[in-house]
């Protein structure tokens, strides 16, 4: 029996105009009735996504900022806060390549340099919360940063991360999708964070789906018995989850729900 459903956001729930599927609330609160609960396992931050499900905000979990932060009940019940010096040495790393937008994601609000009147707007789509300084590392003693993000538009996997990569000794480094690369503390990512959940309500890997499409998604789809990588997910989550469904354009999250809980509207 399922009692725990989890799901990425951007290209697994959503559709590639940010969408959720029809019916979603709807079948959020019938799976509540009978007694299963949804996750959702984002890298977004916490105040967009609450923006997005608010309907059925108090009803979910959210694991935030690649796991790094879980809200329940719109408080928030953990947050991993990174060392100031791993900060620093991140966003020194970063700043001199000329395509790398760096993001400090912290529990009040997300904070960026950036002002590339094409990177910024993009950047809003992710974080709801986000405040323009003009230096990164005086932030530091305002707010405890849980995760670096750096946005690449050049393609992250070959442009940001080798760079990021060289503190892998330090920090785990992951490819978060085609134009992002998180920083994290040692540990956290969404399976640690699903394995914490499942603990506190006594909910076992046999009792848990997933849905994902990214590398960072490769950590939770282990920590669920019941795997599924989107058609359109990445060669390698495929290789590590246990099913295939329908891609995101399709819906294929929601096929998979309304097939194994026999939904109907």
């Amino acid at each position: 029996m399922i009692r725990l459903i989890a799901a990425d956001m951007d290209g697994t729930l959503l559709n590639r105009r940010g969408e959720l599927p029809p019916h979603f609330f709807k079948v959020v609160q019938m799976l509540r009735e009978r007694g299963v609960l949804f996750v959702v396992a984002s890298g977004r931050q916490y105040y967009n996504l609450e923006t997005l499900f608010a309907p059925v905000r108090d009803e979910m979990v959210f694991l935030c900022e690649n796991g790094s932060m879980i809200f329940f009940g719109g408080e928030l019940v953990h947050a991993s806060g990174m060392e100031h010096a791993d900060l620093i040495a991140v966003i020194r790393a970063v700043r001199p390549l000329p395509r790398a937008r760096v993001v400090l994601c912290g529990v009040h609000s997300a904070y960026t340099d950036c002002r590339d009147e094409h990177d910024l707007p993009f950047i809003r789509q992710y974080f709801d919360r986000l405040t323009v300084v003009e230096q990164l590392e005086s932030v530091l003693e305002q707010d405890t940063i849980c995760k670096v993000s750096v946005l690449d538009h050049g393609n992250a996997e070959h442009g940001c991360y080798p760079v990021l990569a060289r503190f892998s000794n330090l920090i785990q480094v992951c490819l978060s999708g085609e134009n992002w690369a998180d920083v994290m503390n040692f540990g956290v990512n969404k399976g640690s964070a699903i394995r914490q959940i499942q603990q506190q309500y006594g909910i076992s890997p046999q009792e848990s789906m997933s849905f994902g499409d990214y590398l960072n998604d490769v950590q939770m789809q282990c920590q669920c018995a019941h795997s599924y990588a989107m058609a359109n997910a990445h060669p390698q989550l495929k290789h590590v989850s246990r099913y295939q469904c329908p891609s995101n354009e399709e819906n294929g999250v929601m096929q998979v729900i309304q097939r194994e809980f026999s939904l109907t509207f």
